[in-house]
């Protein structure tokens, strides 16, 4: 007669394909949550580049207004729109530089297909928002986000067009402000771009 032992319960251990197999599932569930997580954090920080690199187009907008308006100011239509004597090192002659800078309709603002390489003109500028001077030294790639630091565009630069003065009628300048810079998790160039149509005084 066989003994039998009463009470003891023998248990089956999980096999090593099993182990494997929940190693992996759990595997997967982690990397997909980190995946997420990188992504989020990706979007997050292009959203505050772009809120930055917009309040830098529109601080060159408020600039180019500001001399626009301190030159219609000055402008003296009794001398066939000369801007007086005084003017001379204020927003106002400030504003007469830039209008040089203008090119012809016939042309068009330059594309940005390459944040490493930006096709910027010889007619390109910026404008220094601390000191109001245009500034036509040619932006070097944003290291970080298209803006104006360090009197030195990044990523950041204008462009103005407009009717030759032969042409007659209304005259106006159009300027396009770009912004071009290389962003976390993009294989293509951010941009912003935005344009102003200002006009001169007639006489």
């Amino acid at each position: 007669m066989l003994g039998c032992h009463r009470g003891v319960v023998h248990e089956r251990g999980d096999t090593i394909i099993e182990v494997l197999f929940a190693i992996t599932i759990f595997s997967l569930v982690v990397v997909g949550a980190l995946s997420i997580m990188n992504q989020g954090t990706a979007i997050a920080e292009r959203s505050l580049e772009t809120t930055l690199v917009r309040s830098e187009v529109d601080g060159q907008v408020n600039a180019l207004r500001f001399l626009h308006d301190a030159y219609v100011t000055a402008y003296d239509a009794t001398s066939g729109g000369a801007i007086a004597a005084k003017a001379t090192g204020t927003p106002a002659e400030r504003w007469q530089y830039i209008v040089t800078k203008a090119q012809t309709l016939a042309s068009r603002p330059a594309q940005c297909t390459d944040a490493n390489r930006l096709p910027i003109s010889s007619s390109a500028f910026t404008i220094n928002p601390a000191t109001m001077d245009a500034v036509s030294s040619a932006p070097i790639p944003a290291p970080v986000y298209a803006r104006f630091e360090d009197n030195q565009p990044e990523g950041l630069w204008i462009e103005a067009f407009g009717p030759s003065p032969a042409d007659g009628g209304t005259r106006y300048i159009d300027f396009y402000i770009n912004a071009c810079w290389s962003s976390v998790g993009q294989s293509v160039p951010m941009t912003i771009g935005t344009m102003v149509r200002l006009y001169e005084p007639a006489a």
